[in-house]
This record gives C-alpha cells, structure tokens and sequence, in this order.
C-alpha cells in the first residue's frame, strides 16, 4: 500500500521563534484559534489571519495555552499565569510568582467557575493559588495535564501517570509509559489517551484512579 501525501490546508505566519501551543477558542466565531510561542507572545487568529498579538510576559517563552469563551489564558517562563479578554486585548496577571516557574497549566471546570491548576518547576501543583499536590517527579520540567468531572491526570516526564481525586483528594501514580508523556487526554469513555516524545501513543481503561 502506498501512503498519501496530504497538504496543509493553511499556513499561519507570524511568530518569530517555534510555536509550542494551539488551541481552539470557542467563539461565535468560527475557525477562531490561539498560539504560543518562543518569541514570548501569544496570537489569535480567524480564518487564517493573525487579529491580535498578545504581550505582556517578561521574557521569553509561552509554554501552555487555554481558552474559554470569555478569556485566553499564557503561561510564561516569567513564572506568570496572564489572561486577555477575547474581545478587548488587554493583558491581566491572574498568578504571579516569580520565584517558582509555572511549567503547565489546566483550566478545569468546577461548576460555573473554572478552577486553575498549575504545575511549577519545584514540583508543586496547585489549584488557584493554593497547594493541591506536589511531586519529586513533576519537579524541574516539562508535564502535561487534563481532567474530568471527578479527576486531575497528569503526565510527566518520567513516563508516570498522576490521577488526583477532585473530591478526597487521594493520588494514584502510575508508570505508564517508557519516556516523556507529551500529551494527554481524557476521553469520555472513561479513558486517557497518551502520547510520549516519540510519538508513540497509549490508550488507558480507568477505573476510578486505577487503571484496568
């Protein structure tokens, strides 16, 4: 069998320095999507055209990107978590802490409002604000996060699965994968689907926090 070649069907140009996040933006708007970048900055886009570029980080690097449909949320190597209106771009600190970097960040939903968790280089999570979880493995790098209901999952950079029990609070860890989990998701079938650096994918079954 032969494979096809298939051809972007846009391209997007701008940043000055390699994109780390996309993310969709839910709009009225459609084809509405918002990037992270190297350069420090972070840009909205609609039907493939740059509308807005987002400032405000100290320095450089935007390492995680979220939208809801009000605000987009950066998360910088300043150690800042800062969000912009979708409609008037006008920058905002939610979370400032300089002295223990934010490596990755997760909105999650709670009722009408989010809940921010982020993951700081010293290995410590917490949930707007406040210290919800901290791990030797998270520490010092790269992670990936995302939720449900009733869970936090997050992967790190040693190949382990953390599951965090919204309501009680009880962790579950898990080796799941060889080398760097580099996305995760949580699919509604009761299962996460991972992806280490190499690009090699894993489907989980879970069972609460254990996995089956």
């Amino acid at each position: 069998s032969t494979t096809e070649d298939v051809l972007p069907e846009r391209i997007l140009k701008g940043h000055e320095a390699r994109v780390w996040r996309v993310c969709s933006v839910p709009t009225s708007e459609a084809d509405t999507i918002t990037t992270a970048s190297e350069d420090g900055t972070m840009r909205l886009w609609r039907d493939g055209q740059c509308i807005r570029h987002l400032t405000g980080f100290r320095v450089k690097n935007v390492w995680s990107v979220a939208a809801d449909s009000q605000f987009i949320y950066g998360g910088g190597g300043d150690g800042s978590v800062r969000r912009w209106p979708i409609v008037v771009s006008k920058v905002e600190a939610v979370h400032a802490d300089s002295d223990d970097q934010i490596r990755a960040f997760h909105l999650a939903q709670s009722g009408t409002i989010p809940a921010l968790f982020t993951v700081h280089l010293s290995g410590q999570v917490r949930k707007d604000r406040v210290e919800y979880y901290r791990s030797e493995h998270l520490a010092g790098g790269f992670c990936s996060l995302d939720s449900d209901p009733s869970a936090l999952f997050i992967g790190d950079l040693t190949g382990r699965l953390h599951i965090i029990d919204r309501g009680t609070g009880s962790v579950a860890v898990h080796p799941v994968a060889a080398g760097k989990i580099a996305r995760l998701h949580v699919l509604g079938n009761g299962s996460v689907l991972l992806q280490e650096a190499d690009t090699t994918l894993h489907l989980l079954s879970l069972s609460g926090n254990d996995i089956r």
